[in-house]
């Protein structure tokens, strides 16, 4: 981010402190509020009624550093790893607090047990992709924003398919019994089977899936006239319903295809296998 727009006014991802609060509670409402969003920073050292530039104590100021870096990691969950910088403007020291949006959502203030919904919302709409199974809670949730469809994350890498397909698990000689089954596909051309993996951590219902091309091409002395794709290390995870129950997952034709299923308390004896 360029200095003139760190500086030019607080915004949706930038807002300013003169100085750091005793109780770092008044500011982790804005770090837990980056962290379930788009990410942003904290300046400390910014007046943010006049946006002059007073600084910071420069005594000790690596403690400080480390006191806000702690305060953060400590006071939130999941924990939270802010990046802590010193930045020289006008000949004034400020502390800029850079928080990435985060990987686990949703995320909380331990003191407060809960997040506030107000000002999630739109957090909440922006990144309605990552969330899976909960399509009663959105579609109830676009009544307040038309556009709600239009607002998703944009897709990194790598991109996937999230859908749902109705399912017979009846099994031999039993009537038809059909439960509507959500499917995620990542595609991962470039990658081998055992260079994927899946975890499910079924206290925080997030599914994480992780692809590191360690293999090489049988090719030597290539000059790419263009590469598009693309085989870096990665990381995608997706917050489920508690009302979901992993299945099975497979992969073929570079796609990597993850099945689940409603939980249910009568128990279903069969399951189809492919």
């Amino acid at each position: 981010m360029k200095e003139n727009m760190l500086f030019s006014g607080e915004s949706k991802n930038i807002e300013y402190k003169v100085t750091v609060p005793d109780k770092s509670e008044k500011y982790m409402k804005t770090v837990v509020a980056f962290a379930n969003g788009k990410g942003g920073k904290i300046v400390f050292g910014v007046d943010d009624k006049t946006l002059e530039i007073v600084g910071m104590n420069t005594e000790n100021i690596y403690k400080t550093m480390d006191a806000i870096t702690n305060a953060i990691s400590d006071a939130c969950e999941p924990s939270i790893r802010p990046d802590v910088a010193l930045q020289t403007v006008k000949d004034k020291t400020v502390i800029v607090v850079e928080i990435l949006p985060g990987a686990q959502r949703p995320y909380y203030i331990k003191s407060q047990g809960m997040i506030e919904l107000d000002d999630l919302f739109d957090d909440i709409f922006d990144n309605k992709n990552s969330f899976i199974g909960f399509n009663e809670l959105f579609n109830d949730l676009s009544k307040f924003d038309l556009n709600l469809t239009e607002r998703g994350i944009k897709d990194s890498f790598p991109p996937y398919n999230v859908y749902t397909k109705d399912v017979d698990v009846s099994g031999k000689d039993e009537p038809e019994m059909l439960l509507t089954h959500t499917f995620i596909e990542v595609a991962c051309a470039g990658f081998r089977k055992e260079e994927l993996s899946i975890k499910f951590d079924e206290d925080s219902s997030i599914l994480t899936v992780e692809g590191d091309a360690k293999h090489k091409p049988d090719i030597e002395d290539v000059k790419y006239s263009y590469k598009g794709i693309a085989t870096r290390l990665f990381q995608r995870q997706w917050k489920l319903s508690g009302k979901l129950k992993f299945v099975k997952a497979s992969y073929e034709d570079g796609i990597l295809k993850m099945e689940f299923e409603p939980r249910m308390e009568d128990k279903v004896t069969s399951l189809p296998i492919e």
